[in-house]
């Protein structure tokens, strides 16, 4: 009577026995069946605390055998063991539904911290500020960085350019020289031929000489003196112009006049008185 009064009042009812497992279930039949059929039979009837206390007090009766050999005592056994393990899994059941509840309310299996979430958030915003920013200067210096490429690529073309005008103003150089040489070589011959044309005509055309020019002057006086002057004046005139051409041609002008004319007049003035 005690084991169907606690089976009927135990939390496990004819729902939940349908979702125990098979084995469980078999051992709920074999319980039942090795029950008489006069207990199994018999309507519920509840007691009040005192009575089933003196119930509990009362000397048990002895267990009777079943169909299958096994007594009461392993039906409470069975019973017990039903009950704990109904037990355990609406303890797994509400942990499932509590950490269900956890997750859709704070979303995740952890209790919200209302004090550190706030900081949590501004730092969060600061780090995704800095972040852009950080991007927007790598952006600047990667713009910078191929901008100076560009520069130096230029310059570096550039330079190509003017180390081929340096080459080619070096060549034009070095025929400059050559010609420079040349036309060195070909004023010395110049030279040396004016040289010889020079040569030429010192041999050809003599040199130009002076004449000495005298001119004596009689001077007659009143008196009887005898006066001899002679004044000789010596006036060379010469003037040559040489010139020099490619035709060796030279035109020399001399003018020598030599005049000598040497006058002496001897007057002897005497005077007679008688």
């Amino acid at each position: 009577m005690s084991d169907q009064t606690t089976k009927n009042s135990s939390p496990v009812g004819a729902e939940e026995e349908g979702l125990l497992p098979a084995w469980l279930a078999d051992a709920n039949d074999d319980t039942d069946a090795s029950q008489p059929q006069s207990v199994t039979n018999e309507p519920i009837r509840w007691e009040d605390e005192s009575a089933s206390r003196s119930a509990d007090k009362s000397p048990s009766e002895p267990p009777s055998s079943g169909g299958n050999g096994r007594g009461s005592g392993g039906g409470g056994s069975d019973a017990l063991l039903r009950g704990c393990l109904t037990s355990l899994l609406n303890i797994l059941l509400g942990v499932l539904i509590t950490l269900g509840l956890l997750f859709a309310l704070n979303g995740g299996l952890t209790f919200e911290r209302r004090g550190t979430l706030s900081p949590l958030s501004s730092q969060l915003a600061d780090l995704q500020r800095e972040n852009s920013e950080l991007r927007s200067q790598i952006e600047a210096v990667q713009q910078n960085d191929q901008s100076q490429v560009e520069a130096v690529s230029g310059v570096q073309e550039a330079l190509v350019i003017t180390q081929s005008d340096v080459e080619a103003l070096s060549d034009a150089m070095e025929s400059s020289q050559e010609e420079l040489a040349t036309v060195s070589s070909d004023l010395a011959d110049f030279d040396g031929v004016m040289v010889g044309l020079r040569d030429l005509l010192l041999e050809v055309r003599p040199l130009p000489t002076a004449t000495p020019t005298s001119t004596p002057t009689r001077t007659p006086t009143a008196s009887p003196s005898a006066t001899a002057t002679s004044a000789p004046t010596a006036t060379p005139t010469g003037a040559a112009s040489p010139t020099a051409r490619a035709t060796a041609s030279a035109a020399v002008t001399a003018t020598v006049r030599a005049s000598a004319t040497p006058r002496a007049t001897a007057s002897p003035v005497s005077t007679s008185t008688p």
